[in-house]
């Protein structure tokens, strides 16, 4: 049986070489390549979203500098948006993803439901 984490790697792995709008189409196949089975896919795509989203958002008691990976302090850029902001954020750079989509993973994402 294959982990799951095989799946996500190509998918992880196209969004950081593509900044910029991706289509969620092209992850979808991107997974599917990788052996992922059909049902599954819309998991694994929303897994990498849940996780990209989760590195972005500050945490609630931000520090306002951060330590770079070659260890000098810099400017933290992440950022504190509502809801509603994140819908769009995944909107505007994920085409192909519906509004009610984002908003169920940001449902979850707060709720764990």
């Amino acid at each position: 049986m294959i982990h799951p984490s095989h799946f996500f790697e190509p998918v992880e792995g196209f969004i950081s070489t593509h900044p910029g709008i991706c289509q969620v189409a092209v992850l979808n196949q991107l997974a599917l390549n990788a052996g992922c089975p059909t049902e599954d896919v819309d998991s694994i795509v929303n897994g990498v979203l849940s996780d990209l989203l989760q590195i972005s958002i500050a945490p609630q008691n931000k520090n306002l500098s951060v330590i770079n990976p070659i260890g000098l302090q810099e400017s933290d850029t992440r950022i504190n948006p509502t809801i509603d902001e994140l819908v769009e954020i995944l909107i505007k750079q994920f085409e192909g993803i519906t509004k009610e989509r984002a908003s169920k993973l940001i449902d979850f994402l707060i709720k764990g439901k």
